[in-house]
């Protein structure tokens, strides 16, 4: 009985860590700021534009404002927007990187492309 309870304690003790854990994650994440906003807009099918450029290795709010249920993910810049999470900052290195809406959202969806230049 008291092997039981002494699991069940530990058991809590390590929830309690790994959801302290995600808090500061999360909190870590929006204390994030960026003198640099680059938005980028979707509606219809496409984005506003069919290139974006950026200067890399400095800190770089992304937003996404969407009409519709769009998303963006550009995996080698760990970078992920969609209308639950529509801001991220990161710091991205040089170089071209397409991407595509990455929720599928009708017909035109295999048509919404674009490229983020990094120099």
């Amino acid at each position: 009985m008291l092997r039981r309870i002494a699991l069940v304690c530990a058991a809590g003790i390590m929830v309690v860590f790994i959801l302290s854990a995600c808090g500061t994650e999360k909190a870590n994440q929006e204390q994030q700021t960026a003198d640099v906003k680059l938005i980028i807009k979707a509606s219809d099918y496409k984005f506003d534009q069919t290139e974006y450029r950026v200067k890399g290795n400095q800190p770089i709010q992304f937003s996404l404002e969407s009409t519709g249920n769009h998303g963006i993910t550009i995996d080698k810049l760990d970078l992920s927007l969609d209308p639950t999470n529509p801001n991220q900052v990161i710091t991205p290195t040089a170089g071209t990187y397409t991407f595509e809406c990455s929720i599928a959202c009708g017909l035109g969806h295999k048509d919404m492309k674009a490229t983020l230049i990094v120099e």
